[in-house]
């Protein structure tokens, strides 16, 4: 178990989705799916996947930067109460300049490519720690790739989805 796994197993600190929306799985559904990943393996090469799609992103060091900060300027004073304003942080909405930027596609404002990691700090100037949608794509592909011989996916009406 996780560090993290064990810290949202606590009450005192809140559970939280970084997901969008809700789950439209049935729970069973829910359930069969993640008892294939557990017997295949596949939850252990999908965290190592993440795990390491966060690191080379920066992600891991803006977690780190923003508890220093929040910690620093008193904005949190317990270790609850940062994880809690971290994942706060983290399952806030993109907001309209931040996707603009990101349609930039490496560029900065004056045409220039952009060497460095992309832009990272929130409208407040703190670190951003929303989880980058690369991230999440690396995810989803690895997700879609280990599911396929368990099930398939529909549209709307029933019909299979190649």
């Amino acid at each position: 178990m996780s560090l993290l796994e064990a810290l949202t197993n606590q009450q005192h600190i809140p559970k939280f989705s970084l997901t969008a929306t809700t789950p439209s799985l049935p729970s069973e559904s829910q359930q069969a799916l993640i008892h294939h990943l557990q017997e295949t393996g596949s939850l252990g090469e999908l965290s190592s996947l993440l795990r390491d799609s966060l690191a080379r992103s920066g992600w891991t060091d803006r977690v780190k930067a923003l508890s220093l900060e929040l910690l620093r300027n008193g904005t949190c004073a317990t270790f609850p109460e940062l994880m809690t304003e971290v994942m706060r942080r983290a399952t806030l909405p993109k907001t309209s300049s931040s996707q603009q930027q990101q349609q930039q596609n490496g560029m900065n404002g004056a045409g220039s490519i952009v060497v460095a990691k992309e832009w990272t700090g929130g409208p407040d100037g703190l670190p951003d720690v929303r989880v980058p949608n690369n991230v999440v794509e690396v995810g989803v592909e690895f997700l879609e790739d280990k599911i396929k011989d368990a099930c398939y996916r529909v549209d709307d009406d029933g019909e299979p989805v190649s």
